[in-house]
């Protein structure tokens, strides 16, 4: 599959429950810092864009932003601060702000992004879109609740973290994904989302449940190193029980189509709790003060180990309504 200008797509206004959002995102395991970029267009009025900047850092810390813009850049996104741009190969990233430097904890209280301590930060990234390119549609016989237009690629990156006074690489693992559409959240009681990079292959998955008994066919394609692309036939792990990631450690079952089940041992190296509301809020930590029942988040750096010890890295989000934490 080869990838296309990925531009912004025309919004649709007179389409109900209709968004667009992009992110970007990477992490260098040898450092422990990373980056999670996200934006959305904002559900009613849609040349509005909310956007999320995260920085993972050593030490279970985040440090985090949340902006608006009127965006007019059919690139990607451009806000004051951020500049998050696709190109014909691979994308980049540029941002110089200030943050609000926190925990995943505290996240994991309330929203952040907006408070103390206030910490000045910049970075430069580029990623080479080295990895397949994946349109989701290529693999679905209808449209899904969250998206009917959805394409990702992984990669490798190069850049520079200035945070304060420390200085860090962003050499590693990249992320990309775009999608846009109705996003309807009724039946979405929680799911699994993963984009890994092993050695000998690349993985894409996305699992979604109505109820927290339901199990279905998942969503996915496994990429061999030749480029191939075979549909992922089974992708379990556990659904998520905390809202700071736990579990930190678990075991993921996976089949392909055309290879054996294995199963996967999955460590989360590094984790950022967010919120999504009903109307497509997207928030940095756990809003347990909103309206309703909304998804709780958590965006998690993983280590992905393999039957033979094969060890690979990449990136997992899972959620979990709010009233489940809530015992309910």
């Amino acid at each position: 599959m080869t990838k296309k200008l990925d531009t912004n797509v025309k919004a649709k206004y007179d389409v109900p429950m209709w968004s667009e959002t992009r992110w970007g995102g990477c992490y260098n395991p040898k450092e422990g810092v990373g980056l999670f970029l996200h934006a959305g267009r904002l559900r009613g009025n849609l040349d509005w864009w909310w956007v999320q900047t995260a920085i993972y850092l050593p030490g279970e810390r985040v440090a985090v932003e949340r902006s608006w813009v009127k965006n007019p850049d059919e690139m990607g996104v451009n806000t004051p601060s951020l500049v998050l741009r696709t190109a014909e190969i691979g994308w980049s990233a540029r941002f110089e702000g200030v943050t609000e430097l926190t925990t995943i904890e505290e996240l994991g209280k309330a929203p952040r992004g907006s408070g103390a301590p206030s910490v000045p930060a910049q970075f430069e990234l580029v990623a080479d879109g080295s990895r397949p390119w994946w349109d989701m549609a290529t693999f679905l016989t209808g449209k899904p609740d969250f998206a009917e237009v959805h394409v990702e690629q992984l990669g490798h990156c190069k850049g520079t973290l200035q945070i304060g006074k420390e200085s860090y690489r962003l050499d590693g693992i990249s992320y990309y994904d775009h999608s846009s559409g109705v996003r309807d959240w009724t039946h979405f009681h929680s799911h699994h989302f993963g984009l890994i990079a092993m050695p000998d292959c690349t993985i894409h998955t996305i699992g979604v449940y109505a109820s927290a008994t339901e199990q279905r066919e998942p969503i996915g394609v496994l990429f061999s190193k030749d480029g191939q692309a075979h549909k992922i036939e089974i992708s379990i792990m556990p659904r998520l029980t905390s809202v700071v990631g736990a579990p930190l450690q678990f075991d993921w079952v996976f089949k392909a189509e055309g290879s054996e089940k294995v199963t996967y041992r999955v460590e989360i190296l590094h984790s950022f709790p967010c919120s999504t509301t009903f109307n497509n809020d997207n928030i940095n930590g756990i809003a347990w003060d909103a309206a309703g029942d909304p998804l709780f988040l958590v965006e998690c750096q993983v280590k992905v180990t393999a039957p033979d010890g094969t060890v690979g890295y990449g990136h997992i989000e899972r959620s979990n309504r709010k009233s489940v934490f809530l015992g309910g």
